[in-house]
């Protein structure tokens, strides 16, 4: 705040002396003309300049009260309750830190609050875990089955065989009775 009225001073300052350079200007343009002399022009100058140091003084009064009526009325703090020393710069340079702080601690309740939910993303993650285990042991016993389904086919096939063999067995045997009787 105090900032914001040095600069609106400096500016006012700005402005006067550009008007006290125009003005020293003009007076030397009429010098040149001849139409006033060279010692009206130098009077005119510096009753100028004295002019414009006593407004400056009269402006930096007035402005100096009206921001102390203004820090009255706005109840705007000048110094810390604590530190009562501490200049009104120092004061927001302060307000800045703090402020900067609650934003991180801001973020950093946020981090925690995530970390406290993650039982339920450890809880997502073990369902994964379960789902892809169940695929995997779906997959083995599809794998089991159909090797199960294959040796019950080469049983099959075995028994079959074995019963061409028995059939075969019999039929050399009962030759062979025939031959011999």
């Amino acid at each position: 705040m105090e900032d914001l009225f040095r600069k609106i001073l400096y500016t006012g300052v700005g402005f006067v002396t550009t008007a006290s350079d125009s003005v020293q200007k003009s007076v030397l343009e009429l010098i040149q003309k001849g139409e006033i002399s060279e010692k009206e022009g130098k009077k005119i100058v510096t009753d100028l300049e004295k002019s414009v140091n006593e407004k400056r003084e009269e402006f930096e009064e007035r402005l100096n009260t009206m921001v102390s009526l203004a820090v009255e009325k706005f109840n705007i703090p000048t110094e810390m309750p604590d530190m009562p020393n501490l200049p009104f710069s120092k004061t927001a340079s302060l307000e800045k830190r703090i402020k900067s702080l609650e934003i991180k601690v801001g973020l950093l309740t946020k981090e925690l609050d995530i970390k406290k939910k993650k039982p339920a993303g450890v809880k997502a993650t073990a369902k994964k875990a379960v789902r892809k285990t169940a695929k995997k042991a779906t997959a083995t016993a599809k794998k089991a089955t159909a090797t199960a389904k294959k040796a019950t086919a080469t049983a099959k096939k075995a028994t079959a065989t074995a019963k061409k063999a028995a059939t075969t067995a019999k039929r050399t045997v009962t030759r062979r009775r025939k031959v011999t009787v």
